[in-house]
């Protein structure tokens, strides 16, 4: 589960997935944009921090 705190969405290397981090850095959430627009195909995204990798 994702912590709601302050914080703020980056680019991720797919164009339609953003990180959400705190102002320690720390990935806190992420948004998959235009989800509908997908279809079914799947969508694949490493999201890293300074503590841990997660993937999605």
């Amino acid at each position: 589960m994702f912590k709601k705190e302050a914080g703020y969405f980056k680019e991720t290397e797919n164009d339609a997935v953003m990180e959400k981090v705190n102002l320690k850095g720390e990935t806190i959430g992420f948004s998959i944009l235009k989800v509908s627009e997908k279809g079914s195909s799947p969508i694949s995204i490493a999201l890293q921090n300074k503590q841990r990798e997660t993937k999605v």
